[in-house]
């Protein structure tokens, strides 16, 4: 009978001694190399649900993977199965994922784009590369996944929040309207009243004062008195008549300011010598319609008093419709007016404290000042954002969109 036995033996000098069934083996641990040559890897495939794909560069997956597993491993018959594995997909991993002797990398819910995948291992005896295996690839996007459809979409919204907003302000503004023209329908009823009741009797009045001041001796205390009465009625029923016509004169057929102020003009031509220039800038654009009649009244009040009060032989109007504001200057080439005057107003006379107090009531800037040459400047700003019906529209982008291909002209022309 037969036996075999085996033993280890560590001799005094650190050498292992060995008995095996062929003889002795002698191990000197002191002489025992390490290998420091990290293992040579390679990719070896791409599966996805649909197909396998064999790596190469810059291979393109096809439209709508999502999923896919890739296959690596490395290439050294010595021990295989001792590598140790670190991969990571560049975009996706953080960092890189330790999976021991696993030689698969899974991924799923992978969106359309360009990636990177890399691999590294350690020898049997736990040294890494730093090289590995590298594999890019890329993943073709369904027709909703690209940028120019985002872009369609982004688009499309964007042009029904407009729509919807330019539905809204048409409502708004024809409710404006609505209001608007209710408003000048009372004021007309009102200036009939005050024309046909008070005004009437006014004007009974002052023919009974007439006859009674005629009858008088000349020279008397009561002729002088009834003629100074006389002159007062006058001068009331005057501004009588000029705040009925202001009341009757803001129609809603006058739909642009310029339009306004030249029938204002008209009512001068025949009692004043003074030529009248009028000077249109920028497009002519829809005024909300309660402002539009504020503005009107502040400018009628401005006409009004160059030709009745300062003696000028030029009155010149300019409309200019700014893109941020809405700008009415008023000028005379005449005798100006006095610092006391423009501080204070004149006793009895409302029409500049009128014009003041109109346009802090629209937040509009306002002021008077003695014009460059000669002559008062009467200046009134409204913000666009409150002045214009299409404010909001006008500006941004589809306001862009809107004046492509309109004639610079039409823009920025000037009309006299």
């Amino acid at each position: 009978m037969n036996f075999t036995c085996s033993t280890a033996v560590e001799a005094t000098d650190g050498i292992l001694w060995f008995a095996a069934d062929n003889g002795l083996v002698r191990i000197d641990p002191v002489t025992v190399a390490i290998d420091t040559t990290p293992p040579p890897l390679a990719i070896r495939s791409i599966v996805t649900p649909a197909r396998s794909y064999l790596p190469s560069p810059g291979i393109r997956l096809p439209k709508g993977t999502s999923s896919l597993n890739i296959q690596y491993g490395a290439t050294t018959l010595s021990e295989p199965e001792r590598i140790r594995y670190r991969y990571r997909l560049e975009g996706i991993d953080r960092q890189w994922r330790d999976v021991g002797d696993a030689r698969t990398a899974a991924y799923t819910r992978l969106g359309p784009g360009n990636y990177r995948f890399r691999v590294i291992g350690a020898n049997p005896d736990g040294i890494w590369g730093s090289s590995g295996a590298t594999l890019q690839f890329s993943i073709v996007p369904m027709f909703y996944q690209t940028g120019w459809f985002a872009l369609l979409v982004v688009l499309a919204a964007a042009t029904m929040v407009w729509a919807l907003f330019r539905i809204r302000v048409r409502q708004v503004a024809a409710r404006l309207q609505r209001l608007h023209d209710e408003r000048l329908d009372e004021r007309l009823q009102i200036a009939h009243e005050l024309h046909d009741t008070l005004l009437q009797g006014f004007l009974s009045a002052s023919m009974q004062l007439h006859v009674e001041a005629n009858t008088a001796p000349p020279g008397s205390p009561s002729r002088s008195g009834l003629e100074r009465i006389l002159g007062l009625m006058q001068r009331v029923t005057d501004e009588a008549r000029d705040t009925l016509r202001g009341m009757r004169s803001s129609s809603p057929a006058q739909t642009y300011l310029d339009a306004a102020f030249s029938s204002v003009a008209r009512e001068f031509a025949s009692a004043s010598t003074a030529r009248f220039r009028l000077n249109v800038r920028g497009q002519r654009r829809p005024l909300q319609p309660m402002l539009r009649d504020e503005v009107y009244r502040i400018g009628r009040e401005a006409i009004t008093n160059a030709f009745r009060h300062a003696e000028a032989s030029l009155v010149e109007v300019e409309v200019a419709y700014l893109t941020d504001e809405l700008v009415v200057v008023v000028r005379d080439d005449g005798r100006g007016i006095e610092r006391d005057v423009l501080r204070v107003g004149r006793e009895g006379h409302w029409g500049l404290s009128g014009m003041r107090q109109r346009a802090q009531k629209i937040g509009a800037r306002w002021s008077i000042e003695p014009a460059a040459r000669c002559g008062t400047e009467v200046v009134l700003g409204v913000p666009g954002r409150i002045a214009y019906v299409d404010a909001d529209s006008a500006s941004g982008f589809m306001g862009w969109l809107r004046s492509v291909g309109r004639p610079k002209g039409a823009r920025d022309g000037e009309k006299s």
